[in-house]
């Protein structure tokens, strides 16, 4: 039996240049894997970060991290319930978009381009909760002058990516996807 929750962001910048120096996107996803194999009655579940970042993005633009941190916080309350550190990325990948849009040249279309990095870690021992639980990424911080975000101090407002574990009160039969858009 297997439990998976997506969640999936993407972040469009338009203008007549595209000039991303931050992240543009990623998802993020769990699979529950059973009962965790340190206490009895807890459990166990892969979580799965996947991020992108334009591969034609200018020299000193924020870079796909070696390491990332997860954080686990029970949902509701918001308790934190630990930091999972050092969790390895992939070798990054790059993704090209195949001209297939006839509203799109094939001249521009073909220019889209994306660095991948993928992060995965087990989570063991987690105890049952009611609620659920929210597992989060966090990284510091969006560059200036971005216009689809309104604030005085735009670097300081962190893009966040996370899923929500639904409590494993009784088992789900099937695969089910669990989208939110957070920023």
């Amino acid at each position: 039996m297997k439990r998976y929750g997506i969640l999936f962001i993407f972040l469009f910048l338009s203008g007549n240049e595209l000039l991303a120096s931050h992240i543009s996107g990623g998802e993020m996803s769990y699979e529950y894997l059973g009962p965790g194999s340190i206490t009895l009655g807890r459990y166990k579940y892969r979580v799965t970060l996947k991020l992108y970042r334009d591969c034609n993005a200018p020299v000193g633009s924020a870079q796909l991290d070696d390491f990332v941190t997860f954080t686990l916080y029970k949902a509701v309350s918001f308790d934190l319930v630990r930091n999972i550190k050092g969790i390895a990325g992939s070798e990054i990948k790059l993704s090209y978009k195949i001209p297939d849009d006839p509203c799109i040249s094939d001249e521009i279309e073909s220019t889209v381009c994306f660095q991948t990095r993928t992060y995965s870690t087990i989570i063991d021992d987690v105890p049952p909760n009611l609620m659920g639980y929210i597992v989060a990424y966090q990284r510091c911080c969006r560059v200036g002058g971005m216009r689809n975000i309104i604030s005085n101090n735009v670097g300081a407002i962190m893009p966040t990516y996370r899923g929500f574990i639904f409590p494993a009160l009784k088992p789900i039969p099937a695969p089910f996807l669990q989208a939110t858009i957070l920023f």
